[in-house]
Parts: C-alpha cells; sequence; structure tokens
C-alpha cells in the first residue's frame, strides 16, 4: 500500500482546484483599503493586514468589555445605594 500525501476528499479537492482556479477580482482590503487582484473569498492584500485587523478587533473586543463593565459597576452601585436606602426607611 502506498503512502497517503493528504487526507482530503475527492470533493474537498474539488473544492480547492475550483476556489484556485477562480477568477481574480479587483477588491479593497478590509485593512489598508488598497485596491488588490483578489479571489471570492479573500478580504486581505496580506497576512500582515490580516493579523492587523485581527488585533485590532480584539482590541475594540476588548474595550467594548471593559465599558460594559464600567457600566455594570456603576449600576451596581446605584442598587446598593437604593437598597441601602430602603433598608434605612424600613428601620424609621
Amino acid at each position: 500500500m502506498g503512502d497517503i500525501l493528504n487526507n482530503l476528499t475527492p470533493e474537498e479537492l474539488i473544492l480547492i482546484k475550483e476556489r484556485a482556479a477562480s477568477k481574480r477580482e479587483e477588491r479593497h482590503c478590509l485593512n489598508c483599503d488598497k485596491v488588490y487582484s483578489m479571489r471570492k473569498d479573500q478580504r486581505f492584500c496580506c497576512a500582515a493586514c490580516r493579523t492587523a485587523f485581527a488585533r485590532h478587533y480584539a482590541e475594540v473586543q476588548h474595550d467594548l468589555l471593559i465599558e460594559e463593565k464600567r457600566r455594570w459597576l456603576i449600576e451596581r452601585e446605584a442598587l446598593i445605594h437604593e437598597i441601602s436606602e430602603l433598608r434605612r426607611q424600613l428601620n424609621q
């Protein structure tokens, strides 16, 4: 029995060949916005742009989480204040 070069199915090989043979279009890179000849499934001109976009996306998500936590802390403090005020009114 011969050595197996890959574990792709014939259908997967056909999809890969179709993708490689697909016609390229002039498209804008999502990161640098320059126009490049890319396949339909490509979004970035190079790996550096893809990495920079992913890094920026992660930073935005992190900032959103921090803002959500800040709003939650403000709401929590307001609820604690409201509860203590209600307790004070009940004890009078």
